[in-house]
């Protein structure tokens, strides 16, 4: 059986393949962006600590993590404008108050996220970055040295745009990442950083939204994340939401180490036909 076996660190596995080939991309189960009712971002009074460009810094209220904070607009978007975080402009914006933060803290690891639509697991109208300090438990973690190897193979990467490279792979289908290639691309003290990784990204959610339409032309719904560490952008994912996990992928996050994330189709399908 020929099968595309993937190691990323940390004893996570995927393998594709087999007798599953082909994009299935019509996603039947997804629907518009809605939601109904008052937004809790602009009708509940929470303290503002920081504000800047139309952005503001709050301390999210409901979270396990002991430093967690969210990076909001003013006000709620437009469901198309939702579906591109704004586009380069707005995700600069979020990027660099996140990156004045990161200065302050100094070293510590920091990761950046976001979701869009219900299926990525939000419904909110008004976006909100995540900025948190990680749980750690021990043990091995993937890190960006074992997951680069996999992502500079030719047969994924996507395209390159100002130091930063966009491949496919990770644990789900249609999964991308931004990778630095450059010193100089991953220094979040360079007055560049944010806008370098908000231009990759942008290009990014707009192939993917072109390219990853379902039956009734809608663009998916995705989650986005970025991992700082030591005044460093170390590494960035797009996950798009293309395929609902199955039970092996959940037996595959209780035992990492011994059973694979099977996905329905193979890393490189995906980047041949991101590349088309």
């Amino acid at each position: 059986m020929d099968l595309d076996i993937r190691n990323w660190g940390g004893g996570v596995q995927t393998r594709a393949g087999g007798t599953r080939a082909g994009l299935k991309l019509a996603r039947p189960w997804q629907g518009e962006i809605s939601f109904s009712g008052e937004c809790p971002f602009e009708t509940k009074k929470q303290e503002v600590l920081v504000e800047k460009n139309g952005w503001k810094i709050l301390k999210n209220l409901y979270t396990p993590f002991s430093n967690h904070l969210l990076i909001i607009p003013e006000k709620c978007w437009e469901v198309a404008e939702l579906r591109r975080l704004g586009g380069a402009k707005e995700i600069e914006a979020a990027i660099d108050m996140a990156l004045s933060e990161i200065r302050r803290e100094g070293g510590e690891e920091v990761w950046m996220g976001i979701h869009i639509g219900p299926t990525a697991g939000q419904n909110l109208l008004h976006p909100h970055w995540h900025l948190l300090r990680p749980i750690r438990l021990g043990g091995i973690n993937p890190t960006e040295d074992q997951i680069s190897p996999s992502l500079t193979d030719p047969d994924l990467i996507i395209f390159e745009k100002s130091g930063m490279m966009v491949s496919v792979g990770g644990v789900r289908a249609g999964q991308c990442f931004i990778t630095p290639r450059r010193e100089s691309t991953a220094n979040v003290h360079s007055p560049f950083s944010g806008r370098i990784i908000a231009n990759a990204l942008d290009r990014l959610i707009s192939l993917c939204a072109t390219k990853f339409k379902n039956s009734r032309g809608l663009p998916p719904e995705y989650m986005v994340w970025f991992v700082f560490r030591d005044g460093k952008f170390k590494f960035g994912s797009y996950l798009p939401i293309l395929n609902f996990p199955g039970f092996t992928e959940s037996m595959a996050a209780l035992f990492p180490e011994g059973c694979p994330n099977i996905l329905p189709w193979t890393h490189k399908e995906t980047a041949r036909y991101l590349r088309e």
